[in-house]
């Protein structure tokens, strides 16, 4: 009989002809061709180390901010080495093949990954140059700057670098290998160090220091002149007067306070007026002949004005007294007009 596709009961198809069987191979072919009904995905390669991409663009603003914020109003801000572990989420994604079309536009990571919120900042660029401006003129801003290293060429040598000289000056006394170098280095440009000098003693206007200013001046002149000798002789004097006036008349006890045990330590406010009175250190160390030692050969009040020896009154230790009566006095204006 035949169905009502027109085939008989032996199952020949239409043309009377019997199905040829199935290749092997293609039968096989067509297996390996199925994909699985369910598949896994590692997506954790694919997430960034935030930890490593954020911490290059975040400064260290310790130093900067410390006065501009309290403690309270400025928490530490830290990020942690990993923001978030490593994540596996493999076996979260087991799903039917014929869901990955719709996969990636679902896909929410919001819950897994943690919002990374930062501390609202605006102003800051504002703060970071008023904190700035606290640092002496005629340093380099530098963020690779020593403080250390400075406050060892200002405190321990005695060679004065507020206020004056230039900043390029600056950049070579302190490149210098020793002392002997700084000294030699400032000699050099002595004409631009004694206008340096000028410039900075005609900002100085305070009441209080009116009957010093002018003999300030009148250093500058001698020096300028050839007269190193008076001029470091009269440098000398002016400086202890004005000391001895807005500090303290102990000698020991203006060692004392204007010592600076670590420079990082120093608040931006103070680091300027800190780092002007540092020299005095050095100019106030006293000796006499009966202590069975050498005389200093650096700059010493007490040499200069007590023990006078042709050997200490020398062009180095006068452009060090020039300089050093310059920030001096500029250093005790901006003090004296503190509130």
């Amino acid at each position: 009989m035949t169905d009502q596709l027109g085939g008989d009961e032996t199952g020949d198809d239409l043309n009377g002809e019997k199905p040829t069987e199935r290749d092997e191979d293609t039968e096989r072919d067509e297996r390996d061709m199925t994909l699985p009904s369910k598949i896994s995905f590692d997506l954790s390669s694919l997430l960034p180390n935030f930890a490593e991409i954020i911490r290059p663009h975040l400064p260290d603003l310790s130093r900067v901010v410390r006065d501009a914020f309290p403690s309270d109003l400025m928490p530490k801000i830290d990020i942690p080495q990993q923001i978030y572990p490593a994540l596996d989420v493999s076996a979260m994604m087991k799903i039917d093949t014929s869901a990955l079309t719709r996969l990636a536009p679902t896909l929410d990571l919001s819950s897994i990954i943690p919002k990374i919120v930062l501390p609202d900042l605006t102003g800051l660029n504002d703060v970071i140059t008023r904190l700035l401006e606290k640092l002496p003129p005629n340093w380099p801003r530098d963020p690779d700057l020593d403080l250390n290293h400075v406050f060892a060429v200002i405190q321990d040598e005695g060679v004065p670098l507020v206020w004056v000289p230039r900043v390029d000056i600056v950049k070579d006394v302190l490149a210098a290998p020793d002392r002997d170098a700084r000294v030699k280095i400032l000699l050099g440009r002595s004409s631009d160090v004694m206008q340096d000098c000028r410039d900075t003693l005609s900002t100085i206007n305070h009441p209080d220091l009116s009957n010093q200013l002018p003999l300030a001046n009148k250093v500058i002149d001698a020096f300028e002149n050839g007269h190193a000798e008076a001029a470091q002789a009269l440098a000398v004097v002016v400086t202890e007067t004005v000391v001895s006036r807005t500090i303290d008349k102990s000698y020991k006890k203006v060692r004392d306070l204007v010592k600076v045990e670590d420079p990082d330590d120093l608040a931006m406010g103070e680091l300027r007026i800190k780092a002007a009175l540092a020299p005095i250190g050095p100019f106030y160390v006293s000796w006499y002949p009966s202590m069975g030692s050498p005389a200093p050969t650096e700059l010493s009040r007490h040499v200069t004005v007590h023990q006078a020896d042709f050997e200490h009154y020398t062009s180095g230790n006068a452009i060090i007294a020039v300089m050093l009566v310059t920030s001096v006095l500029r250093a005790v204006q901006e003090f004296l007009e503190l509130p």
